[in-house]
């Protein structure tokens, strides 16, 4: 085994299913869950979390697996039991095999600890996510991590445009420019106003 994978490391591969690798989701995030053990407490709570935010890690592309030292079957009814689908894959791993290469084994017994990896597109390891206090946690802040590599991938946004005075002048403006233009000209402006008119003289 070699050293445990940390955040930059490339993702060591494991078969997450019949025909499916790790490796063959490249290009696109993915979210390997550690979790001691089926049907528990805490890791019923983790899986129906990710189950329930299920469709916003599919709209940012993301797979998930979850994996732990559990028989295959006892794997395949606790998926069943709470509704797990693609993209979320249980992978049962009682030969230890994965939980190995991820440095991920409890140090009180034969079952894996609760941690989890954030793999980029490009493979490698983005996010190594352990000690929270609750088991659910996992799922949302994996749903962080996967939406910080989203908005990392896009970029940032165009700049705002800028906002150019207009070429035609306002009514305003032109009315306060004729004043000027007229004593430019040496002729005071015209005024609207008109005089009275003289009254003619009554006849004696």
């Amino acid at each position: 085994m070699g050293e445990c994978p940390r955040e930059g490391d490339p993702a060591p591969d494991f078969e997450i299913g019949p025909g499916r690798r790790l490796s063959s989701l490249a290009g696109s995030p993915v979210v390997i869950y550690f979790y001691p053990r089926a049907f528990t407490a805490g890791c019923t709570r983790e899986l129906r979390r990710f189950v329930e935010l299920l469709g916003e890690f599919e709209s940012l592309g993301a797979t998930v697996v979850g994996v732990s030292a559990d028989p295959p079957g006892a794997v395949a009814r606790f998926a069943a039991a709470h509704g797990a689908r693609p993209p979320l894959f249980l992978v049962p791993d009682p030969a230890r095999a994965v939980i190995g290469a991820y440095c991920a084994g409890s140090e009180r017994g034969r079952g894996a600890r609760r941690v989890t990896f954030v793999v980029g597109p490009d493979g490698r390891v983005a996010a190594v996510l352990e000690g929270l206090r609750r088991a659910e946690g996992h799922a949302d802040a994996a749903l962080e991590a996967v939406r910080r590599l989203a908005a990392r991938r896009r970029g940032p946004g165009p700049a705002p445009r800028s906002r150019t005075p207009s070429a035609c002048p306002s009514a305003r403006s032109r009315s306060a420019a004729r004043p000027a233009r007229a004593a430019s000209r040496g002729r005071a402006p015209a005024s609207r106003a008109r005089a009275p008119r003289p009254r003619a003289a009554r006849r004696a």
